[in-house]
Parts: structure tokens; C-alpha cells; sequence
């Protein structure tokens, strides 16, 4: 375990309490948005696969990007199973169908416009309730509390050690 020893390390402590307690500040200042529950808020796009640009797997979820047909823009699915079924997709044969944001996803953006609901070949992936339920899972507006909390009880620990540290 770290322990404060000198008085660089408590420098070095106190740099990663300000990065933290920093972080609590910005989560607070600017807290993350849920999606809208209204499926009059989503847009549904529909097409035939064009092709399947970008799929990663990973330990917190999946993510495949992917172009329709007659459309310029880039599409993400983002869940945990996106690219096992992505793997059966078929450029040029594959009837896609989903729902994006309605400010989102205007042509000529650059970012990849997230997809939610998708339907391929007839059959539902996962609905678009649950696919806004999950999104929305991880939103609270109290997330900046925990690592304020957890930078002020850094500071009070390097005050502490502070104080007991010998004369140099």
C-alpha cells in the first residue's frame, strides 16, 4: 500500500486528490443527460446493411459501427451481445431497422449517431424500451458526489499525515 513517507509523496498525493475532487466538481457542474422515455423522441431509419465498419468486444459491452444503405451517416450499436449479432449481418442482404434521436444524426456528422431498438430481418433485437432503460441505468445526478466525497477525504487524510510527517 502507498504510504505518505516524504514530503513529495505528499505532493504527489495531494496532485491526485485535486484530480479527483476536480472530477466530482466537472460531474456536478455538467451532469449526464438521460434519454427521453417518449418514443415520439426517436426517429425510425431503416434500410439494407451497406456495410459493417468498426466492431470491438469488450469487458463492459460491445459495440459495432456499421453504414446503411442511401445513408451517409455512421451508426452505432452499443450493447453487450452488438457484435455476436452483428457476425450474421450480410452487406447488401441484411434489412436493418432502428430508432436514433431526433436532434441527433442530421447527415454530414462525423460522429457515429447511436442506434437503439434494432430490428434485423423481421426479428427484434431488443426493444427500444429496453434499450432506453439500460442507457438510462447509469444516469444519476448525484455520480459527482462519490469522487468529491472521495477527494476531500484525501485532502483530510494528507492533513493528517501532514502534521506527522518529520521536519526537513
Amino acid at each position: 500500500m502507498f504510504q505518505l513517507r516524504t514530503r513529495r509523496d505528499l505532493v504527489l498525493f495531494l496532485v491526485i486528490c485535486t484530480l479527483i475532487f476536480g472530477m466530482g466538481l466537472l460531474f456536478l457542474a455538467r451532469p449526464p443527460q438521460p434519454l427521453p422515455d417518449d418514443a415520439t423522441a426517436y426517429r425510425a431509419v431503416g434500410g439494407t446493411l451497406h456495410e459493417v465498419t468498426v466492431t470491438s468486444a469488450g469487458r463492459r459491452g460491445d459495440w459495432v459501427q456499421f453504414r446503411v444503405a442511401n445513408d451517409a451517416r455512421t451508426f452505432e450499436l452499443n450493447h453487450l451481445g452488438a457484435t455476436e449479432q452483428a457476425a450474421s449481418w450480410r452487406p447488401g442482404q441484411t434489412a436493418l431497422s432502428f430508432y436514433v434521436l431526433q436532434p441527433e444524426g442530421e447527415p454530414g456528422a462525423e460522429l457515429p449517431v447511436r442506434a437503439y431498438g434494432m430490428v434485423v430481418d423481421g426479428h427484434a433485437g431488443r426493444a427500444l424500451a429496453t434499450d432506453i432503460a439500460s442507457a438510462n441505468a447509469a444516469v444519476y445526478p448525484w455520480v459527482g458526489l462519490f469522487p468529491l466525497g472521495l477527494g476531500l477525504l484525501g485532502y483530510i487524510v494528507a492533513f493528517f499525515r501532514w502534521r506527522s510527517l518529520p521536519a526537513a
